[in-house]
């Protein structure tokens, strides 16, 4: 064996020879444990032929353009599956002169290439695993400024309208005499900026569940609980908002429907779910039904409104996230994320279902036993 022979079968990357049809001409030991291709089998097939298939096309492109130019080329390709062989290797083509004397003739007068390749299947993980950091970096930040935008606007409503009551408050008490009328309108301002102060409330407690609940704190305070009485409570407290949305509640409870849960975070869950589909389903009915199965609390909130895309479903639980845009809608987007946490941390499930104009509907499933949760 001469000296460059044994260079080639000793070097610490991969070498291959092919001919002008991309068949392998010569084959090192570093190259045989790269592919997992022994030099007996590798000896005359195409280079391609040892690419996964969607790799070959760009494969061909390289071997044309590194036969035609001469400056060699440099990529990275996926070999076709097989045990022990690399997942990612990095290819560097150049040309080879017909008259090399070791492969003039099978080179046949047409240029060759010789090939350097090795194994770089865990740079390539550790890039993709930065991009992808990088990538969820980029993302949490384009959601938290997204999210710091809706919230000052979200804030900054009730605010302002908290104030516009209180200065219009403040006149109306200056003056000397008040007759039946106007004790009636300061009742409803007052009114107002109850319904003001009780949205801020909301707002500032959703902020204050996601904080606990990204710090592993969301405790909850088990009692027997009936849930039929938690879905009344819960359609009564928004009473009001029922009558400005336009809409009727529509209630079909089994009753007793009762298990080792926390009342008041039930309430925010089933609170929840019918703000959803008031915001969503002004003027229509609002369906809910409630019953055990299978050893489990089953709820379920229905609405005829403008419905969910299938491509948002799986997204609509997670934080800051909404159907529709929040300029159309409003929200912080934590309604449904907090709800999912909430029924989780009870062992139970939470679910949507619907179609683009056909309403939604959202189930709920929890355990009535403890050691079911």
């Amino acid at each position: 064996m001469d000296s460059a022979a044994a260079l080639f079968e000793m070097a610490p990357v991969g070498m291959g020879v092919l001919d002008a049809d991309g068949r392998i001409l010569a084959w090192n030991a570093r190259a045989e444990a790269v592919f997992a291709v022994a030099r007996s089998e590798a000896l005359g097939r195409r280079f391609g032929d040892l690419l996964s298939l969607s790799e070959r096309v760009t494969w061909a492109g390289l071997l044309s353009r590194a036969r035609a130019f001469g400056a060699p080329e440099r990529r990275r390709f996926r070999p076709e599956p097989r045990e022990r062989a690399a997942q990612v290797v990095e290819v560097t083509a150049g040309r080879l002169d017909p008259d090399t004397p070791a492969f003039r003739k099978e080179l046949g007068g047409l240029p060759g290439l010789v090939l350097a390749f090795d194994d770089v299947s865990e740079h390539a993980l550790v890039e993709q695993e930065r991009a992808e950091a990088l990538q969820q970096t980029l993302t949490a930040l384009a959601v938290r400024d997204e999210f710091l935008s809706v919230a000052s606007h979200e804030l900054r409503t009730p605010l302002t309208s908290l104030r516009l009551v209180v200065q219009s408050l403040e006149r109306d008490l200056m003056e000397e005499a008040l007759t039946e009328a106007g004790r009636s309108a300061l009742v409803r301002k007052v009114q107002a900026a109850d319904r003001q102060v009780v949205r801020l409330q909301r707002l500032v407690e959703g902020l204050l569940d996601v904080a606990s609940i990204q710090s592993g704190r969301l405790r909850l305070e088990r009692s027997v609980v009936d849930l039929a009485a938690v879905v009344e409570g819960a359609v009564e407290e928004l009473d009001d908002q029922f009558a400005r949305a336009g809409c009727a509640p529509k209630l079909d409870l089994e009753r007793p429907v009762k298990g080792p849960w926390d009342e008041r975070r039930l309430r925010q869950v089933v609170l929840s779910l019918l703000a959803n589909a008031l915001r969503y389903a002004p003027g229509t009915v609002i369906e809910v039904n409630l019953r055990l199965a299978g050893g489990r609390a089953v709820l379920e909130v229905s609405d005829h409104g403008i419905g969910i895309d299938p491509d948002d479903l799986a997204r609509i639980f997670a934080r800051f996230e909404r159907a529709s845009p929040s300029r159309n809608y409003g929200g912080l987007g934590l309604g449904l994320f907090i709800s999912r946490k909430i029924v989780e941390a009870h062992g139970g499930t939470i679910q949507a279902s619907s179609r683009p104009g056909e309403g939604a509907t959202f189930r709920v499933e929890l355990p009535i036993h403890l050691q079911d949760a």
